[in-house]
């Protein structure tokens, strides 16, 4: 079924406030509120407090005794707090392209066929709750299951640490990850689909330029998450390559995904545009130059239709410039400063036990 334009304005609008975790949240507000829907922090607050205690109620009914001391306790306690802090934002940021989507790129696609291939990708992305539950459960799990033994390599299984771990990555994790994996979708979309561009000056349109910005902001509050997790990790003493890897897997491969493949987008957009300009150029001079004893307006018709080709053919082909460089490094800086960090203090000790 095939959707106007204000209709897709619509659906965007409706799947921008109906994700599972948007509609999970919204119903334990209401529930906590008693039909009035409390603040996100104060729901956040509740539910991570109870993942808390239950984890160590489990810990302590089969007496996983390292998992119950004062210095574990602390631990989770920073775990929870870091996702206490971490959440709410994300949830934001969760929403924020498709809202941008619904109040400035609907209007900007040129025809039905673009309208239907945002639909689409939208349905896919947003339209199947529980592909959004199984795929966060699986991403947190395994994401979960990997930290344990990256941080506890001697301890046995704790079903009470990894009860914890397992929560807070599900609503972290598993929400960041899929919303990440929806923006690389996104721009892959972005390729086929045609803007409404200028027609002299592509790279100028404000819907590129926005979109850019749209992504990047995105993109840069996805690495300060991610830059906090390993200075959590490094705090604990649990940065190391086995948690090194899926940051690098799920969150920095993305980012770069994003960036590449939407300034690959963006310039196939700009292509097209300064393509089809040219061509209603190229036809015009070709139908005035066929005229017989032209005059002198007619040639200076054509010699201005000439430069005007030349100019159009002339101008940028790409949003990439040093400024969006400066953003990308921006965006990795810290997460990869951390790193850095980290590693070097572990070449250290590496170098003081064989001297």
């Amino acid at each position: 079924m095939e959707l106007n334009r204000n209709q897709a304005i619509d659906l965007i609008n409706d799947y921008e406030n109906n994700t599972f975790f948007q509609l999970f949240w919204d119903k334990i507000g209401r529930f906590l509120g008693k039909g009035d829907n409390v603040s996100i922090w104060i729901s956040t607050a509740i539910i991570l407090c109870a993942n808390f205690i239950i984890g160590n109620v489990i810990s302590i009914s089969l007496n996983e005794s390292f998992f119950t001391s004062s210095d574990a306790m602390l631990e989770n306690l920073m775990w929870v707090f870091a996702t206490y802090i971490a959440l709410p934002f994300l949830l934001r940021i969760d929403r924020k392209l498709f809202r941008f989507l619904r109040t400035h790129l609907i209007d900007s696609l040129k025809n039905q066929e673009d309208i239907n291939m945002l639909v689409n990708w939208a349905n896919f992305w947003r339209g199947r709750k529980i592909f959004q539950l199984f795929f966060s459960v699986c991403i947190s799990l395994c994401i979960s299951l990997s930290g344990f033994y990256s941080n506890f390599p001697s301890e046995k299984f704790s079903f009470g640490q990894v009860f914890i771990y397992f929560v807070n990555y599900f609503f972290v994790g598993g929400l960041g990850v899929y919303c990440l994996f929806t923006i690389i979708a996104f721009v892959i979309k972005l390729i086929k689909i045609n803007l409404k561009l200028f027609l002299d000056d592509p790279a100028s349109s404000p819907i590129l330029i926005n979109l850019s910005r749209e992504l990047g902001f995105v993109m840069l509050i996805f690495a300060i998450e991610c830059a906090v997790l390993m200075v959590l990790l490094r705090s604990l003493n649990f940065l190391n390559l086995q948690n090194l890897i899926p940051i690098v897997i799920l969150v920095w491969i993305p980012i770069l995904l994003v960036f590449f493949l939407g300034n690959f987008a963006f310039s196939k957009q700009i292509s097209q545009a300064k393509i089809e300009r040219m061509e209603s150029l190229q036809k015009e001079i070709m139908r005035l130059s066929s005229t017989e004893n032209l005059d002198k307006d007619t040639t200076d018709l054509i010699i201005s239709l000439k430069d005007y080709h030349d100019r159009v053919k002339n101008s940028r082909n790409t949003l990439i410039n040093v400024r969006s460089i400066l953003n990308l490094f921006s965006s990795l800086a810290l997460p990869l400063i951390t790193g850095v960090l980290g590693e070097i203090e572990l070449l250290k000790q590496i170098l003081d036990k064989t001297s």
